[in-house]
């Protein structure tokens, strides 16, 4: 590590936007006050040596700076207790694992946690913690990737770099590396972190480290793992710029394999380009995203899975942990995709729209609306009836109420909905303007209806027979 960058205080300092420079001094004090060891540790040391190094620019590290991660030799619960004494805030805390969370007013999350170090009875699932003595350095030792085993002394020598890893070295060279041998057995998540922090950092694997990786792959550990936790890597790797590619690599790696042969497959499929066009219809569209309560990495996830055959979203959406409710929107996402939009580039009436449309979930076909990329004048036309229906024909209702309707002369039962269907779908199309022609409507309705009953065979008078 280059002399100059064995202390990062005045690095730190000058890194952090003015609105945060306070936060460093105040984990300081606390951890004077309370005459204890603590220490940044993650991201934040790891992105300073990346600035100082011109890895990546100032302005990039302050817009993608969302939280700090403290560790303290001791009681770290105690620690953001008093913590949030200094930096006012919500406090979470979760006492069985000794870790506490403070979202400050900055508004900053502050991750605060006791040194430990871990054992995986079990591989793939969580880890036992013993806290007991243990030292930041002995801490460093459990992390996934050396250049997030770097911390920078926060108390007794403000910003000098622990370093017992080597992770500034790695840093230096830009390459990712596994502390030992069994890191990506013990915790198969490691290999959803591997290639997303590649692509982030722009980093390589280091050698060995690919080897562990493939042997990893090879050996299945991913078996190991709750639907739950791979759901969490997904979303994760959906929040990345660079989440296609991740994909993609997924893909060549063999771990979207690994996870489900089908996702591989559609995996396979994507295209940069089309992934691109999505990103801008997310972006354009937050209004429609918060109206229908999608999130980004939902629709990311749709338009993966959207290339699936039919039939096979459910059992790949379950392994991935995706939520019932969200199986059943990516589901009928693909059914208006193959079989609406066809139908929909033809430029229907709105009627029509909301016919082929309203069996499905709002947000199957607000997913959809998002996932089409159109090709040809007709395809816009079909992304442009998906639209409508969600922001002006599924809104669309009748004025007259059911009362109303029995009131004049529209018998109880089916008829009352389809009635009711039948006058909405008139309105879509501009044949029913006001509640005076729904109620003409109606009537005309239960007339017929009269007619018919009055008119049943069954009322008939049999003719007479003639004499013989």
């Amino acid at each position: 590590m280059p002399e100059e960058a064995q202390n990062l205080g005045d690095l730190l300092d000058a890194a952090l936007p003015v609105t945060l420079r306070h936060v460093p001094l105040r984990i300081r004090d606390v951890a004077r006050d309370l005459d204890v060891r603590a220490a940044l540790v993650g991201g934040v040391p790891r992105d300073v040596l990346r600035l100082h190094l011109g890895q990546v620019d100032r302005q990039v590290l302050i817009n993608e700076l969302r939280d700090v991660d403290v560790v303290v030799e001791g009681d770290g619960v105690l620690f953001a207790y008093e913590l949030r004494r200094r930096l006012p805030g919500e406090l979470t805390v979760n006492a069985e694992f000794h870790t506490a969370t403070l979202r400050t007013d900055d508004p900053l999350q502050i991750d605060v946690t006791s040194a430990r170090i871990e054992e995986y009875p079990i591989p793939g699932r969580l880890p036992v913690v013993d806290i007991s003595g243990v030292t930041l350095e002995q801490d460093m030792a459990r992390r996934d990737f050396s250049v997030n085993a770097v911390a920078v002394d926060i108390a007794d020598d403000y910003g000098r770099v622990i370093d017992p890893l080597g992770g500034a070295g790695d840093i230096a060279a830009r390459i990712l590396r596994v502390l030992h041998a069994e890191s990506f057995r013990d915790d198969p998540t490691r290999l959803f972190r591997a290639l997303r922090y590649s692509l982030r950092l722009n980093y390589d694997l280091e050698e060995v480290t690919r080897e562990h990786f493939s042997a990893a792959v090879d050996e299945a550990v991913l078996d190991h793992l709750t639907p739950e936790r791979i759901r969490y890597e997904l979303q994760c790797i959906a929040g990345e710029p660079r989440w296609v590619e991740a994909w993609q690599v997924m893909h060549i790696s063999r771990l979207a394999r690994a996870v489900s042969v089908h996702l591989s497959e559609a995996a396979s499929a994507l295209d940069l380009a089309d992934a691109r066009a999505l990103d801008i219809a997310i972006s354009n569209r937050q209004d429609l995203m918060d109206q229908e309560g999608l999130e980004p990495w939902l629709v990311r996830t749709a338009w993966v899975l959207s290339g699936l055959r039919a039939g096979l979203i459910e059992p790949v959406g379950e392994r991935l942990g995706l939520f019932a409710r969200h199986r059943r929107w990516i589901t009928g996402c693909r059914e208006v995709l193959a079989e609406a939009c066809p139908r929909l580039s033809q430029t229907p009436a709105p009627s029509a729209i909301v016919r082929l449309l309203e069996h499905h979930p709002r947000q199957a076909v607000a997913l959809a609306a998002f996932v089409y990329q159109p090709r040809t004048e007709e395809g816009v036309s079909a992304r442009k009836a998906l639209l409508r229906y969600l922001e002006e024909y599924a809104q669309v209702r009748c004025e007259l109420s059911g009362e109303e309707m029995l009131a004049l002369g529209l018998g109880p039962g089916p008829e009352l909905g389809q009635a009711r269907d039948e006058m909405r779908y008139l309105r879509l199309d501009g044949a029913i303007m006001d509640v005076e022609q729904e109620r003409e409507y109606i009537r005309g309705i239960a007339a017929q209806h009269d007619g018919e009953e009055s008119g049943q065979p069954g009322d008939e008078q049999a003719p007479k027979e003639e004499d013989e």
